[in-house]
């Protein structure tokens, strides 16, 4: 591995040693340490999508403050649709107190929309009790390990680009690599969990491809806007949107699934 890569490793080797338990403590009490967290996330995440945008300061804070404060009052009063609505409204309204009414008041409300969904799944998969919990770390361990395997294995196999138009970085090793890591972990720790074999290789399986999908689904999008990165807040990571985009589709498949098996 070239000096540079290590360094990197090394940054975000540091970085993670400060986010894992600032997400892993909510996650294992739920209560109002994890929606204080899901808030602020969803304040950050908002902020870097309108920066996107091209809206700068306020004009990115305003709308994303009222998407966050918007989408958590009509949550628990209203329930969970009336929250992702809610998010999209507090958005327009943050918009038209920054600018007024403008021709592209509409511009990357659907975002907010497709970006909410994803937090308020998390909330309601870790409010469905202690199988909900042991879902949600299961979820984290799987994406977790899926992000560090593919980036090990891209940086020291190297290889074929997978797609180069969209990420000029990910390779094919690092594909494979942390999905075959993903299987084992997260398939050992379904294992541990009570899940069949079989079932808990495959859902590892699936958690770690939806891991990378959204990784490369968000590439597209930060090419589409001519960036690299949606912020920098997180050494060696960048945004939080950054962070967060595989764990984003990860736990939307999983808590789906949740709520079919409990349907069935």
């Amino acid at each position: 591995m070239r000096r540079a890569a290590l360094v990197e490793l090394a940054i975000r080797t540091a970085s993670a040693a400060v986010l894992v338990p600032l997400a892993l403590v909510p996650a294992w009490t739920g209560g109002w340490p994890l929606a204080l967290l899901l808030t602020l996330a969803g304040w950050r995440i908002g902020y870097e999508w309108f920066h996107m945008q091209g809206r700068r300061g306020l004009a990115a804070q305003i709308p994303a403050s009222g998407a966050a404060a918007g989408g958590l009052a009509a949550y628990f009063f209203a329930g969970p649709a009336a929250a992702v609505a809610t998010a999209c409204l507090g958005a327009v309204t943050g918009r038209i107190v920054r600018e007024g009414f403008t021709r592209t008041l509409h511009r990357g409300l659907l975002g907010v929309a497709l970006l909410a969904v994803p937090l308020v799944l998390l909330w309601e998969l870790r409010e469905t009790g202690e199988d909900g919990r042991d879902l949600l770390l299961w979820c984290l361990l799987v994406v977790w390990t899926t992000d560090t395997f593919a980036f090990l294995c891209g940086r020291v196999l190297r290889g074929r680009l997978l797609i180069p138009a969209i990420s000029p970085a990910k390779t094919w090793s690092g594909l494979f690599g942390g999905i075959f890591a993903a299987g084992v972990v997260g398939g050992y720790a379904g294992i541990l969990l009570g899940f069949p074999a079989e079932t808990a290789v495959l859902s590892a399986v699936c958690v770690g491809m939806a891991t990378i999908t959204g990784d490369l689904v968000m590439s597209a999008v930060k090419r589409t806007h001519g960036c690299k990165d949606t912020g920098r807040l997180i050494p060696g990571h960048g945004g939080v949107l950054d962070r967060v985009d595989g764990l984003l589709f990860g736990v939307t498949l999983v808590a789906i699934w949740k709520l079919i098996v409990e349907g069935a």
